[in-house]
């Protein structure tokens, strides 16, 4: 495929938000694709195997996804979708601790460790780091209202930069899973927000 069919692709791959009939075989899809990575990690992902556990044919796949590696960033965002949900509890912390607290629980579960996996090697792809900006564009989306709310509520400065306090809070948790070996619980995630937003009165 060439450079420039490569990038149409993933721009598609990386936007598409398919309904109905199609929906219902795109689930399938990501669904075969997580287990692959749980069973065995991203070399057990391939068209072959994918089409085979979700019971499509492989034209499917390589009329959506350029390589193995798109579909399993696709997948894996589609599935931290459904395990993160963005909460509008009234205020800032809340929004926040309801966050993290969801997304420390799915990259400390076996999925989610399979995905950091699984990320990282699909990096190797010269063309992933673009694809991965998209779907961070498209979860950025949904997470940019907590932020928004926060500075009408005039709880953040209007120079806030959203990305910045994001990574920040995120990469906390990371950090603490991955380089500290430490359970991520709620004492941390309130230790990481009173550091960032102040202390709980």
């Amino acid at each position: 495929m060439s450079t420039g069919k490569l990038r149409t692709s993933v721009r598609k791959a990386a936007t598409q938000r398919p309904g109905g009939r199609t929906s219902d075989v795109t689930q399938r899809v990501f669904s075969a694709t997580v287990e692959l990575l749980e069973e065995g990690g991203f070399s057990e992902v391939t068209f072959k195997r994918v089409a085979e556990k979700a019971g499509v044919g492989r034209a499917t796949l390589y009329r959506r996804w350029p390589e193995p590696a798109f579909l399993v960033g696709d997948a894996l965002a589609a599935t931290a979708a459904e395990h993160i949900r963005i909460a509008d509890t009234g205020n800032l912390r809340g929004d926040l601790f309801e966050m993290l607290v969801q997304i420390g629980a799915f990259i400390d579960s076996p999925m989610g460790r399979a995905s950091i996996v699984a990320t990282l090697t699909a990096r190797q792809h010269p063309e992933f780091a673009s694809f991965a900006q998209e779907l961070w564009r498209r979860r950025r989306g949904d997470v940019l209202p907590i932020f928004e709310r926060a500075k009408q509520r005039e709880e953040l400065s209007p120079e806030t930069d959203p990305d910045t306090l994001f990574s920040v809070l995120a990469g906390s948790l990371y950090l603490r899973m991955i380089v500290m070996a430490a359970p991520i619980d709620n004492s941390w995630i309130n230790a990481c927000l009173d550091q960032v937003l102040g202390p709980m009165h």
